[in-house]
């Protein structure tokens, strides 16, 4: 999938679960840390995806792997990996995590919209 296509379904979701998203990638990026993984991070809050710059080192990207699906089994929420989506890199294992944004959704979200904008708007 492409990222501005990306970007344009993030921006299509609702405020709270374009919220609970960026709680769920601060959560991973800690919890992926914590895990051992040898690398750096960077964070796309246009399009929510996470990007992971990986050292080349054995059973590293494995370790994120298992990572990231014990926390999807934990949270009931979707990521999809995509490894060097933009071409091999010599240094690094360039990695995006990319949240399936359906997942972030929770019940009661659409009313939580309307409740936002009747407060801005002054409608009571």
């Amino acid at each position: 999938m492409r990222s501005h296509n990306l970007r344009r379904k993030h921006q299509d979701m609702l405020r709270m679960s374009r919220h609970r998203l960026r709680i769920h990638n601060d959560r991973l990026k800690s919890h992926l840390y914590k895990s051992g993984m040898r690398g750096m991070h960077t964070m796309r809050r246009d399009d929510g995806i996470l990007w992971l710059y990986l050292d080349r080192v054995d059973g590293n990207y494995a370790l994120v792997k298992d990572c990231i699906r014990e926390y999807e089994l934990e949270n009931g929420i979707g990521y999809e990996l995509l490894l060097n989506p933009k071409g091999y890199n010599s240094k690094y294992d360039w990695v995006w995590i990319v949240p399936k944004h359906e997942t972030f959704y929770r019940e009661g979200d659409e009313k939580h919209e309307v409740d936002i904008l009747s407060k801005k708007v002054g409608i009571q």
